[in-house]
């Protein structure tokens, strides 16, 4: 059931995303530009890591 769920949610983001990146793409940019950099700030605070691992 939670898969259900999951999969419809990311449905949903998926039709979000094919309507403003059409219609309004210079937004959608600017609307996920901040959300990468919150979770890049997010994963730099909560793992630590800084960037400068290579494999």
């Amino acid at each position: 059931m939670a898969t259900r769920r999951r999969t419809e949610a990311a449905s949903h983001r998926q039709g979000w995303l094919n309507y403003y990146g059409r219609f309004y793409w210079t937004e959608c940019v600017n609307v996920l530009r901040q959300v990468n950099d919150a979770l890049a700030r997010w994963t730099r605070r909560n793992i630590g890591w800084d960037g400068s691992h290579t494999e």
